[in-house]
């Protein structure tokens, strides 16, 4: 989850200018992380954190009956 996040904030860390936005970019990145493992069910937690005062280092894989490039049910509608 740590290298999801890094990676997407080096995505947009252009278009960040101040430190309050970088703050809520991180906090944007874990809503949809969160998301996706609980309400899409897109992502699966592989593993746990082994620090329970770090939480974002637990490990993150793609649910494997989840095709790639599919929209997620229900998407379609929201466009």
């Amino acid at each position: 989850e740590e290298d999801l996040v890094a990676w997407y904030m080096e995505q947009v860390e252009e278009d960040i200018q101040t430190e309050a936005q970088m703050m809520e970019q991180q906090h944007l990145v874990q809503l949809i992380i969160n998301r996706m493992i609980d309400k899409d069910r897109v992502i699966i937690v592989y593993r746990a954190s082994d620090d329970p005062l770090r939480p974002e280092g637990r490990v993150l894989v793609k649910h494997p009956n989840y095709p790639v490039g599919e929209l997620i049910a229900g998407s379609a509608s929201r466009r």
